[in-house]
């Protein structure tokens, strides 16, 4: 068996951190906003810039088809006939004079430059690629050169080599008879104005995308301290609610001791009197002095103050368990002993049989143990007086998964059918002596256990009684 027992021990519970982690979820809300304001802000940025640069591309490539229209209807070409590399890029000069630009050239149709009014564009190398996109896509390409100077560009002799932004144009040339491709051109305009224009919507959007992430943050705030101030008060009359339901469980717990210390007290009782009872025979025969006392007598009464001695020793060890919340337990083989130690000399004194055996492996902690006990003791008192001389008594303990099964079986007489169904009901005893509130104690002592014990039936002569324990956690 074992011994140790542990004290009671108070569970701390870990300090409260969901202000902490309130305002953590507050910020990462507020911060994924703004992230997402300024995502929106970027993609409406690129999206605007992108249709200003086509605005401009797309006036441009008016003027260059006109230009090309009106050369075609000049030189008087026939349907089969198209304009010349040098007529086309004679029409391209004429758009080459447009305010804004100050450079042009014209690719054939493989990318190979063929015509320009700049000798060096050192700052711009990737034209053929933008020049052969232009052409497979069969519209205009725009794309934007910024930190750009006009000697990038072999412009000399014009002021000082500042940096400015140029818009650069690649526009998809084609016969407006046959559709015939001609090649490709490309200017490249002023982009100091567009620039302008990209820094006034730059500034606005960050207007915009401040004004929406404060108003949006402070919404957030809002609606959170709101919901966090309504999360405190649900949580607070939560924990006034388990305060409340923590003192109706330590009153129920506090009932059902209170309940459970009235059956064993009962039982104490029921145990006490047989015992009792030939203890007042030796003595009245002893005072009335008529009959002799020889030593068996004595030694009967001897034996009744044991048995006496031991109900008590028994009942006030198990309320120490209860009270002391122990923390040792039971095993299959403990229980077995402890069995064989109560009614192993009895059954041998009335030359009954009796065996305890066990299968399975388990356990089962004092305090429930005790009570389980207490029940399958007096199920075997009852068995030994069924019996008598001559007889068998057997207990069998089975541990499973989820319970430990006790079966009391003997080959008495058995329980009348007229008595098994009020077999748990306080009623006149047979036996000399008895109570019969034995049983109906011992089912009340099952109850506090949230055990089962029942009458299984008879196996040919005598009767079985069940007792099942759920396990710890089980219940």
């Amino acid at each position: 068996m074992k011994e140790e027992i542990q004290a009671e021990t108070k569970v701390l519970l870990p300090p409260d951190r969901s202000g902490l982690l309130g305002v953590f979820s507050l910020l990462l809300v507020m911060v994924s906003f703004v992230g997402v304001v300024v995502w929106v802000s970027f993609s409406v940025r690129d999206e605007i810039r992108s249709q200003f640069m086509s605005r401009d591309a797309y006036v441009l490539s008016l003027m260059v088809e006109n230009e090309l229209r009106k050369a075609e209807s000049e030189y008087l070409l026939f349907s089969f006939e198209t304009l010349s590399e040098d007529q086309v890029w004679a029409s391209l000069l004429e758009s080459a004079g447009a305010n804004g630009v100050f450079a042009a050239r014209l690719y054939s149709v493989e990318g190979s430059m063929l015509k320009s009014t700049i000798e060096t564009f050192d700052g711009y190398e990737h034209g053929k690629s933008l020049a052969l996109e232009a052409f497979s896509k069969n519209k205009f390409v725009t794309d934007l050169l910024e930190d750009a100077t006009l000697d990038d560009f072999g412009v000399l002799n014009f002021g000082d080599s500042e940096t400015f932004s140029a818009l650069a144009v690649y526009l998809p040339l084609r016969s407006g008879m046959d559709n015939t491709p001609l090649g490709v051109a490309a200017y490249l305009l002023d982009g100091r104005t567009l620039e302008d224009e990209f820094k006034t919507l730059d500034r606005r959007l960050i207007r915009q995308g401040a004004t929406a992430s404060g108003v949006g943050c402070l919404a957030i705030i809002l609606i959170s301290g709101f919901a966090w101030s309504r999360l405190l008060d649900s949580k607070r009359k939560l924990a006034d609610k388990s305060i409340h339901l923590q003192k109706a469980n330590q009153e129920l717990a506090m009932l059902a001791r209170t309940s459970a210390l009235g059956s064993v007290t009962a039982h104490l009782i029921h145990g006490l009197k047989n015992p009792l009872a030939a203890v007042r025979q030796v003595l009245q025969a002893k005072r009335q002095g008529g009959v002799g006392l020889d030593e068996e007598d004595w030694v009967d009464a001897d034996d009744a103050a044991k048995r006496m001695h031991q109900l008590v020793q028994e009942v006030v060890e198990m309320l120490q368990d209860a009270s002391l919340s122990s923390g040792y337990d039971l095993e299959e083989e403990d229980l077995k002993q402890e069995l064989t130690r109560r009614f192993g000399p009895i059954a041998e004194t009335m030359h009954i049989g009796f065996e305890v055996d066990c299968t399975g492996r388990g356990e089962l902690e004092s305090h429930r143990a005790s009570l389980a006990l207490l029940i399958v003791s007096n199920l075997v008192q009852n068995a030994l007086d069924a019996v008598g001389d001559g007889g068998d008594v057997r207990v069998s303990i089975a541990f499973g998964e989820v319970d430990a099964v006790f079966l009391v079986r003997d080959n008495g007489p058995g329980v009348p059918e007229d008595r098994r169904k009020n077999l748990f009901l306080p009623m006149g005893s047979e036996k000399s002596g008895g109570t019969g509130i034995g049983l109906a104690i011992s089912k009340q002592l099952s109850e506090q256990l949230s055990a089962r014990l029942s009458y299984a039936g008879s196996e040919g002569q005598g009767a079985v009684f069940e007792l099942v324990v759920p396990l710890k956690g089980k219940e």
